[in-house]
Formats: structure tokens, C-alpha cells, sequence
């Protein structure tokens, strides 16, 4: 064989292995379930917030794991409701191993209460923040979830079933109406500012926000000013939503002059900020109004 054929040979030969090599490659990344880069499916989800368990409910989902806020855990809406959940802790200081322990796809986090432990749930899993100022807020968040979750077409039947109520509860609010959401508790009245997620529901129903005040910043990081009960009169609120020590402030001076006191549940009005809870508010809000 003349040289120049065995070289071409050769090339032959390197180039049959090195197509059978890429084959090998190919056939092996196609056999892989999950290559670098693709996205994984979600299915178990751990809410460190209860507005996120509210809308996981609201889109059937079931969550792995979620967070208690004090002795609750979790709000009057979804009691009895989150099946074999693991309870992770305290919302404020969520259990990092016990949420490892999960093997969380999803981890949906709070950009206040968990701002310090992002990095950290980041290494666990995909982690995912949204703002809650606004229902508005709330709604959108439900629908990238929803989009993260194949759920779109549920996010939608939520959207519309709140925007439905929330125009029947504007037809009973009188125009001009003026009210205000507050909690009293140890001598102190905590009135939600604006912007916040119960101010945004009432403002949306019609009612003109009766305070205008900035935000105290508080442990909680929640959107309240910290006031002294004397402050409530001057508000001139036709109707104050209050919650947690009621009757304890209907006993005070400066409950004289502050409007009607409609009495609501804290966990919806304050705590859970979500889908379910706003249909409960609005159901409240219909109620005080007939």
C-alpha cells in the first residue's frame, strides 16, 4: 500500500471514531432525564409565607413544607386544610435543615422576613421571592407561580372569582365612604398604612383610605404605623376594621367618635395577605356595609 493511501486510511479511521464517539455522547445525554441547564420539574414546594400557602390552596397544590406565625400554624383559612405538610418553624426563623431535609424543587420565600437567609435557601433549592404591598402584588405573584406549576388556567378562575366580588362589595360601599384597617394591642393601635395589601382591597372597593401616615418600622417589618389610641378620631373613618384586643379598646375613651368598629379576624386581615383571605375580606366588608 502506497503511503499516501494508508494516510488516508487512517484519516478514515479517525473520523469513523470520532462519529462514533459524538454518537456515544449524544445517546448518553439523550438516555440523562435532566441535563446542565434544562429546567426541572416542580412538584414539592416549601412556603415560607402564608399568603404562598394560601396560594398554593387556591391553585391545588399541595406544599411539603410550611412555616407557623406565633401559635398558629396556619391562618383561619387553610386550618385543617394543608394535609401532611411538615411544619418548618417560626416564619421569622425558619428551620434551614428541616426545609433541606424536604428536597424542595421550589422554596417560595418572604423578601422581608427571610431577606437575611436567602443565600442560604438559594443553595438548597430554586428559591423565589415576590412582594405582598399590594392584593394587586398577590394576584400577580399567584400567576408566575401558577406558570411555574402549570396551573395558569386555575390562576385565572382565582383572578377572576376575586375581581367578581370585589365589584359586587363596591356596589354596597357608599361613595365617599371613608375607613381604615388597625389592630389594638397593649395600648397601642397599629393602622395599616397605605401602601399596604388591606388598604389596596379597600381602597379598590371604593372606600377613601382614612390614614396616610408612613409605616413605624417595627420587628415585624409589617406595613403599620405604631400610634397611640388618640390618633383614631382624627382619622374621621366611617368604619375601622379592627382586629386582635376589640372589646378591650370599645372601652376606651378614644373608641367615642372613631366610627363604626367592625371586629375581624387577625389572621386574615394581617397575617395571611392572600387570595383566600382577600375573598374573606371582601365577604366582611359586604357584611358591615348591609
Amino acid at each position: 500500500m502506497q503511503k499516501r493511501d494508508f494516510m488516508n486510511v487512517r484519516a478514515v479511521i479517525a473520523l469513523v471514531a470520532t462519529l462514533a464517539l459524538g454518537a456515544g455522547l449524544v445517546a448518553c445525554s439523550s438516555d440523562s432525564s435532566q441535563g446542565p441547564g434544562e429546567d426541572r420539574k416542580i412538584e414539592r414546594v416549601v412556603a415560607l409565607d402564608w399568603r404562598y400557602e394560601e396560594i398554593l390552596k387556591a391553585l391545588d397544590v399541595a406544599p411539603v413544607g410550611i412555616v407557623e406565625i406565633g401559635k398558629s400554624e396556619a391562618p383561619t383559612t387553610l386550618k385543617g386544610q394543608l394535609g401532611q405538610a411538615t411544619s418548618v418553624g417560626q416564619a421569622k426563623q425558619p428551620n434551614l435543615e428541616v426545609i433541606q431535609s424536604l428536597e424542595p424543587d421550589l422554596i417560595l420565600a418572604s423578601p422581608t422576613r427571610q431577606a437575611d437567609i436567602m443565600p442560604q435557601l438559594e443553595e438548597i433549592a430554586q428559591t423565589e421571592s415576590y412582594p405582598d404591598e399590594t392584593y394587586s402584588d398577590v394576584l400577580d405573584s399567584m400567576d408566575e407561580i401558577a406558570a411555574k406549576l402549570g396551573k395558569e388556567e386555575k390562576a385565572k378562575e382565582v383572578r377572576q372569582r376575586i375581581e367578581d366580588k370585589i365589584a359586587q362589595t363596591k356596589d354596597t360601599v357608599k361613595p365617599g365612604s371613608r375607613a381604615v384597617v388597625a389592630g389594638w394591642s397593649s395600648e397601642m393601635l397599629y393602622t395599616w398604612v397605605n401602601p399596604s395589601f388591606p388598604q389596596s382591597l379597600l381602597s379598590k372597593v371604593g372606600y377613601d383610605y382614612a390614614f396616610e401616615g408612613e409605616k413605624s418600622s417595627i420587628e415585624s417589618k409589617t406595613d403599620v404605623a405604631e400610634l397611640t389610641g388618640d390618633k383614631l378620631p382624627g382619622m374621621k373613618a366611617d368604619r375601622v376594621f379592627m382586629y386582635k384586643d376589640v372589646e378591650a379598646f370599645k372601652k376606651t375613651p378614644y373608641a367615642k367618635g372613631s366610627g363604626d368598629i367592625v371586629k375581624v379576624d387577625q389572621d386574615i386581615w394581617s397575617r395571611a395577605r392572600g387570595p383566600l383571605s382577600a375573598e374573606h375580606m371582601l365577604d366582611d366588608i359586604i357584611a358591615a356595609e348591609k
